[in-house]
């Protein structure tokens, strides 16, 4: 009976251990900031939901009843992004016995996402009208999604009215 608790004890303390020790680069992975739904950026999007998605404006302003905000965030990663890489550091620290920590949390401490500011201009109604990547805009116009935009930009503009729709000169 002494040989088998002697023998399972190590046992004991080694997960005891690691569940203490480990943990900082799944933490971090865990904790890392969501990505946002750049969709709301697309013309034609109300400003309360550009609001909802982004936050709070560092700046707005109003110019002719037309409003201009400026956002700042960090654009980070999906829920299944952030579990990959939690669930990949925790079969890491196991397989190379908490080794991988020293670079899983080195890795984890620079992946923290993409800081963006952006200025969004929208038209009389309070609709997105066009946006202007201030800082990241490799996020807000990534090559699979320019070409569309700029597209919808030279389109022509029309009124929304419920009484009538006319194109605006």
């Amino acid at each position: 009976m002494q040989t088998q608790r002697r023998s399972f004890l190590p046992l004991v303390v080694g997960c005891l251990l690691i569940s203490l020790i480990s943990g900082c680069s799944v933490f971090m992975a865990a904790k890392q900031p969501d990505k946002k739904n750049l969709a709301v950026l697309n013309p034609g999007t109300p400003r309360d939901y550009v609001i909802g998605e982004l936050d709070v404006p560092l700046h707005t302003e109003e110019r002719n009843g037309q409003k201009t905000d400026i956002f700042h965030f960090t654009q980070g990663y999906s829920p299944s992004a952030k579990l990959g890489r939690a669930t990949f550091h925790i079969a890491a620290d196991i397989g190379t016995h908490m080794l991988w920590e020293f670079a899983g949390t080195a890795i984890e401490y620079t992946a923290t996402g993409t800081e963006v500011a952006i200025k969004v201009n929208y038209d009389e109604f309070d609709r997105v009208e066009n946006i202007d990547a201030i800082k990241g805009e490799e996020i807000v116009f990534p090559p699979e999604r320019t070409s569309w935009v700029k597209k919808l930009s030279t389109l022509p503009r029309f009124k929304r009215s419920t009484e009538e729709v006319a194109q605006v000169e």
